[in-house]
């Protein structure tokens, strides 16, 4: 696992992902985060850190593809679009 530095966070990142105020997001982001946050890379932690900063309701619509998330959050938001979409959330 490549982002030791950031496991003291996890249980941070962990509450935030399903505590965002919109039970939709919750839904996608908590169970992406339960499921694959201990595989993400220190840059992507520090990319998801910044991704929980934003809107609800962006977020959801990043993911749902109604509207292109910025460049910098691609990678990430296919990485959780991906994953929500192979367990049928």
């Amino acid at each position: 696992m490549g982002n030791k530095g950031h496991a003291v966070n996890f249980a941070r990142l962990l509450y935030r992902s399903w505590h965002r105020g919109c039970k939709e997001t919750d839904i996608l982001i908590g169970h992406f985060a339960r499921a694959k946050l201990a595989d993400l890379t220190d840059d992507e932690i520090t990319l998801y850190e910044a991704l929980l900063e934003e809107n609800d309701w962006d977020l959801y619509a990043w993911i749902s593809l109604s509207v292109e998330a910025p460049v910098q959050y691609h990678g990430l938001i296919r990485k959780i679009r991906d994953f929500n979409v192979s367990k049928k959330l």
